[in-house]
């Protein structure tokens, strides 16, 4: 083969295994993405008021009274020790002529006491420790336990948890009082962020009570449900039940 014929044919050669290399390349597929690589992480409950929980609710029809609990109140009165014998006929009416509203052995401390002192309660672990097993929201914004209210009370059901989401009150949930009665049409201007100065014009027996406007405004309506509809958000259970402020 003459020299110049055997030269053409190599730098022929060496030009095809260069175009094989550079254009022979096939493009990678870009690399997949973790569907959750961009998604941002679920926001934790860092005990804010209204932060985001799975919450248990009750149900204030799933008792009806004392007696679902209790068949015979004046058995289990026998097994109390230090109680005089006694034969219940009308429920827990019959309790309240020796536990009156007020004073140590008052019906709220005689029966907030057992259902929720110490740690392995049974109303707390098998009940969820709800209110509503014994007290009712009256259509007129009343709780009375069921059993004591007025004759022809009319009630209404709601669900509740039993959960803290405010454990300083008011001021948790609504950071400024004044905004809030701002809001309601035909309130006065409020001058005091203290709610116990509210008590000044709602005062318990007067068609404007606290407890009427509280129960109905929030365990009738639907905002109150991102707060578990909770009594204790509102009332302390150290201090016997009381309004968390007052």
């Amino acid at each position: 083969m003459p020299k110049k014929l055997f030269l053409v044919f190599v730098l022929i050669l060496l030009a095809t295994l260069v175009f094989a290399g550079c254009g022979g390349k096939t493009e990678q597929p870009p690399a997949q993405q973790d569907p959750g690589s961009d998604s941002q992480p679920a926001p934790q409950n860092n005990g804010q008021a209204g932060a985001s929980t799975d919450f248990i609710f009750v149900s204030s029809a799933d008792k009806e009274s004392c007696e679902s609990c209790h068949p015979s109140l004046t058995e289990d009165m026998a097994k109390l020790e230090g109680h005089p014998p006694v034969e219940i006929e009308n429920g827990v009416a019959d309790c309240i002529p020796c536990h009156p509203n007020e004073g140590d052995i008052s019906m709220k401390t005689v029966i907030h006491d057992p259902h929720y002192d110490g740690d392995n309660n049974g109303f707390v672990a098998n009940f969820e420790g709800s209110c509503v097993h014994c007290h009712k929201l009256t259509n007129d914004g009343q709780m009375p336990a069921a059993g004591l209210e007025e004759p022809g009370t009319q009630f209404e059901v709601i669900q509740v948890a039993s959960v803290d989401q405010s454990p300083n009150g008011c001021s948790d949930c609504h950071e400024k009082i004044s905004a809030e009665v701002e809001k309601l049409e035909g309130h006065p201007e409020a001058t005091s962020e203290d709610v116990a100065d509210c008590i000044n014009c709602h005062q318990e027996g007067s068609p404007l009570a606290m407890s009427t406007i509280m129960h109905q405004g929030h365990l009738l309506g639907k905002d109150y449900e991102k707060f578990g509809n909770s009594c204790i958000n509102c009332h302390d259970l150290e201090k016997e039940m009381a309004v968390k402020g007052l």
